[in-house]
């Protein structure tokens, strides 16, 4: 299943370039991990992977730059050992 959603990667001009990582979860499931510019293309990448043969199901975990990559949330100082 991770080969097939590899080769459906690296047949679209679009994907090809963005590093995104397939990890097969079952027979037929695939999680996609990696960054994307748009939530275009990380529509582009589920519809992709999603129409491959031998995919049954994807789990859709790219993140969007500027969106998904916000700072840190502080410290919960009561958090934090005496």
């Amino acid at each position: 299943t991770t080969r097939r959603a590899e080769v459906a990667l690296a047949h679209d001009p679009t994907l090809r370039p963005l590093e995104l990582t397939p990890i097969a979860v079952s027979p037929g499931v695939v999680e996609l991990h990696g960054w994307v510019s748009t939530r275009a293309e990380r529509a582009h990448a589920a519809r992709t992977l999603a129409a491959a043969p031998g995919i049954e199901s994807l789990v859709n975990c790219l993140l969007v730059r500027g969106e998904d990559d916000g700072p840190d949330p502080a410290p919960d100082l009561a958090d934090q050992p005496a």
